[in-house]
């Protein structure tokens, strides 16, 4: 679904449509459309300025926005009653799940059919 006029129906992602992002938010929330924004922060900036209800952001840029939400609000943030505190340490173990991109596909699939990893 593309972007809708009804920002209520609408969440913001960083990248273009077609990306991995815009697919998570179609798989998650397959009732809105997605709005492509060219950085993260202008997915936040979309639901600040009411041009989108959500923002999803992928896990390489989720450890930037709360190293920057940590940044903005100190070290009350390490709080184990606040949220942020959670999100950050989730946001860091996200790090060394299995992941899913581009590079790793191509690793993979080079390792299948015993090609160079690197061009020589």
């Amino acid at each position: 679904m593309m972007a809708s006029s009804n920002p209520t129906q609408t969440i913001a992602f960083q990248g273009t449509f077609g990306a991995y992002s815009d697919l998570a938010c179609r798989r998650v929330y397959p009732e809105m459309a997605t709005l492509p924004c060219t950085q993260f922060e202008d997915a936040f900036a979309a639901v600040s300025e009411g041009r989108a209800a959500l923002a999803m952001i992928a896990i390489e840029n989720s450890v930037k926005a709360v190293d920057l939400a940590l940044r903005a609000v100190g070290g009350a943030s390490y709080f184990k009653r606040l949220p942020l505190e959670r999100l950050y340490r989730d946001v860091r173990a996200g790090l060394y799940h299995p992941f899913d991109t581009d590079e790793s596909l191509e690793f993979l699939g080079k390792s299948a059919f015993g090609l160079p990893m690197m061009e020589e």
